[in-house]
């Protein structure tokens, strides 16, 4: 197993493409197995990740959000049937619970529109 902890230059989509290299990097240089690689993301890393997963949901077989609001795209995750778990408190005192079910509900709408 790898695990890789990258360090946000932002929040936006800078961070976003350098996750993205990062995993690009390590399925190119290490013995990856591509059908087993997961992201995590929380608080800030979950808006980050958000973003990340969905410009490139092809390389993520599954995404853990914690404690974020969501920043990315709904239907290219689902188009591509990535598997996504979110948690968060149900009185998280900076995101609230509302953004999660917000992010909940959106992601059941495009898997349901994608098929």
């Amino acid at each position: 197993m790898i695990v890789v902890s990258a360090q946000l230059t932002d929040w936006h989509d800078t961070s976003a493409q350098q996750a993205i290299e990062l995993t690009e990097y390590f399925l190119a240089n290490f013995s990856v197995d591509v059908s087993r690689v997961y992201a995590a993301g929380y608080s800030a890393g979950g808006e980050t990740m958000s973003q990340a997963v969905s410009m490139r949901p092809d390389l993520y077989a599954a995404y853990l959000h914690g404690a974020s609001q969501w920043d990315g795209d709904y239907a290219p995750i689902a188009e591509n049937g990535t598997a996504v778990y979110i948690f968060m408190a149900e009185h998280d005192e900076y995101y609230g619970s509302q953004r999660a079910w917000s992010a909940y509900n959106s992601l059941h709408d495009a898997y349901e529109e994608a098929g």
